[in-house]
């Protein structure tokens, strides 16, 4: 999806609706904010069809995805901060992340990682607590840096 948005801010579009989730939705913000779209007043649009769908009910946008695309057409807005992250990957390279809702690593990447290869067959709900007990029954914490600014906290 990152490169699409790019293609479509390249491609002067004004408004771009994602369809999906929040792993859908969070691709959506990485290709806008690599891409320039904010510099570009590009407008980001959500038709919640996931699988939790935190952002959507956070907004409140948690409708059908005719009214959603109702809300959308009428010109219906809301601004929202976006948060950098900023790591190093496995194989020691630099990796950079945009994300809007919330941003977790750890277990919760890893649950996210095994609801996504799953398919979804049993539906959103069962996918994600099979996920979540299956991950947490090997889940060993790693150690972590974090740094906010000139703030700096080691966890283990």
């Amino acid at each position: 999806a990152e490169q699409y948005v790019g293609e479509m801010i390249k491609a002067d579009f004004n408004c771009i609706v994602a369809v999906g989730g929040d792993g859908t939705f969070n691709e959506v913000v990485n290709g806008y904010m690599k891409h320039g779209g904010r510099a570009k007043n590009v407008t980001l649009g959500l038709v919640p069809m996931g699988t939790g769908e935190d952002f959507a009910k956070e907004i409140g946008m948690l409708v059908e995805p005719h009214e959603a695309l109702e809300i959308i057409h009428a010109g219906f807005t809301l601004s929202s901060d976006v948060g950098c992250v900023r790591s190093v990957g496995a194989k020691g390279e630099a990796l950079e992340r945009y994300f809007i809702n919330i941003c977790s690593f750890g277990i919760s990447g890893q649950v996210a990682k095994k609801v996504n290869k799953s398919g979804k067959m049993l539906g959103g709900k069962a996918t994600l607590l099979i996920a979540s007990v299956k991950v947490g029954s090997k889940h060993k914490n790693k150690k972590i840096r974090y740094r906010l600014d000139d703030d700096e906290l080691t966890f283990s």
